[in-house]
């Protein structure tokens, strides 16, 4: 059972992440405040791509005082997802360490999920 999260790009305006699911079943998570050009409170993160290849279902969701679900992704499928941006309508945390997306498999899950997010409110230059 294992997770293995890798972020491929962090520039100035976007985030691209890979996590590989290995019969895991707990949430992984992409923080804003580690990423570069953070301001260390209020960062936000939206997704814009979602490309996967899972054998369980998995839950996307944005985190803050709440959590809010932005897609969730069908078990025993492939495929891509970029037709507009998935607004992140969450509550900012008060805390700059939580995270800004979980991503959160159904127990068992083994297969991929990439993302693309921009960067928005609260990044600097």
């Amino acid at each position: 059972m294992a997770v293995v999260q890798r972020t491929i790009t962090d520039s100035a305006n976007m985030v691209r992440v890979l996590i590989n699911f290995d019969n895991h079943g707990s949430a992984a998570t992409i923080d804003a405040s580690g990423l570069s050009n953070a301001q260390g409170s209020g960062d936000k993160l939206e997704v814009s791509k979602v490309v996967w290849s899972l054998d369980a279902a998995v839950t996307i969701a944005y985190t803050g005082s709440g959590t809010t679900e932005a897609i969730r992704l069908a078990g025993s499928t492939s495929g891509t997802y970029d037709e507009a941006l998935i607004k992140n309508v969450a509550t900012q945390p008060g805390n700059a360490t939580d995270a800004d997306i979980t991503v959160t498999p159904e127990s068992g899950c083994d297969g991929f999920v990439y993302i693309e997010a921009k960067k928005t409110t609260g990044f600097g230059s």
